[in-house]
């Protein structure tokens, strides 16, 4: 008489192979100056402290210095005293002279928290997705209130699967940890994962360095980066997620086993 192993042996040969489930796969992406356009809501908004303050300097002055000042808290680690935005502006008007109130702040944030335009066709990229694939969102905001806010009036917060903010999370980009830690919680292996964004360092840099794959948003196609691919227009990207990485793209009311 057969032993048991050697019948199961021969069901399964019968059988065939067992198929496997397909690899889930997703697409994370990053927010300010990748699906929203972070400077029209900015621009208006410092605007509008300057106007408050009576401060005369050119707008561009002002402006490069300020942004300046983020790129000390976001790339050198600068203190800013818990408010990147007080500490910025308080900052660029002691540069040009002024003094600051606490009212300046309030205005800044009756713009920028309101005036989040989402670039052409990202909004549609996005549906499209969601069917076929996991989608992430991963900022490097330091206030969590804020960019909740700033996502939800963009209108994109229903287009995600899993949100990461940067301060929430306790890890910052281009730390391999805060891609780890998206793609665990979409469900997927860092391999399968295609991260859009358009900082080269916290980025691209940082999800290369994962193990993920990177599609750069840039202005000028042709210029230097470790990205896999790059893209100006969100027309654009979806012919490189199909072509380059095999994404198919379903429809907004198709239904999808999460």
């Amino acid at each position: 008489m057969p032993k048991l192993p050697d019948i199961m042996d021969r069901a399964a040969a019968r059988a065939g192979p067992v198929s496997q489930a397909p690899r889930s796969r997703a697409v994370i992406f990053d927010f300010d100056s990748t699906l929203v356009d972070f400077h029209a809501g900015d621009d208006a908004a410092v605007r509008r402290v300057m106007e408050l303050s009576g401060c005369v300097a050119g707008f561009d002055d002002f402006q490069d210095y300020s942004v300046s000042v983020l790129y000390r808290v976001y790339n050198d680690g600068a203190d800013y005293g818990g408010n990147i935005h007080r500490f910025r502006l308080r900052e660029a008007l002691a540069h040009f002279g002024q003094d600051w109130r606490d009212e300046y702040l309030e205005a800044y944030y009756g713009i920028y928290l309101s005036q989040v335009p989402v670039f052409e066709g990202a909004r549609e990229l996005l549906e499209s997705l969601r069917p076929a694939v996991k989608v992430g969102l991963l900022t490097n905001s330091l206030d969590p209130w804020e960019q909740g806010r700033r996502i939800d009036a963009s209108g994109l917060r229903p287009c995600f699967d899993v949100i990461g903010i940067a301060a929430e999370m306790g890890v910052w980009k281009p730390d391999r940890a805060a891609f780890s830690w998206m793609a665990e919680r979409l469900g997927c292996g860092l391999e399968d994962c295609v991260f859009v964004g358009d900082s080269e360092r916290h980025d691209i840099e940082g999800a290369k360095g994962a193990g993920m794959a990177a599609i750069r948003k840039a202005r000028d196609r042709n210029a230097p980066t470790l990205a896999d691919a790059v893209f100006v227009s969100y027309a654009e990207l979806a012919g490189i997620l199909a072509a380059e990485f095999g994404i198919e793209f379903g429809h907004a009311d198709d239904e999808r086993d999460l």
